[in-house]
């Protein structure tokens, strides 16, 4: 996929994933290891939607060692790429897309036992067009 991607004059894609329940911002690249703030490798961004009911990894381990869980994704500069990560909470992903901007909205549940309309809030995140990388909003 990145044979292909990286040959695009385009940049800047925006790739939406879902499978594994949990809430992801990051850089796309294809090599971690050369990401730098200026995101020169970067050829867009990733957004990962949570699930709403589904299990994420506080179903399959307490809720502590979750937690524990995301802060060492990013822990001492490891995993540079990933701009925002939550493996804990349920909700849902919103794109705004536009011809100069892709911005994502995370909401999440306040409790998936308890379903009513209230939303706890979530990440923000964005790329333009013309400036490699993830922002927060």
């Amino acid at each position: 996929l990145f044979d292909i991607l990286e040959t695009l004059p385009e940049r800047n894609i925006v790739v939406v994933s879902g499978d594994s329940h949990t809430s992801w911002s990051m850089d796309l690249l294809r090599n971690p290891s050369e990401w730098d703030r200026a995101c020169r490798s970067c050829i867009g961004a990733e957004f990962t939607t949570p699930s709403i009911t589904s299990a994420n990894y506080d179903e399959y381990v307490p809720r502590w060692i979750a937690a524990e869980g995301r802060r060492r994704y990013t822990r001492w500069g490891r995993n540079p790429q990933v701009r925002a990560v939550n493996v804990i909470h349920h909700g849902y992903l919103v794109l705004d897309i536009s011809p100069e901007e892709v911005s994502a909205t995370w909401h999440f549940m306040r409790d998936i036992a308890k379903p009513d309309d209230r939303l706890r809030p979530g990440m923000q995140y964005s790329i333009r067009k013309d400036s490699p990388g993830v922002r927060k909003n």
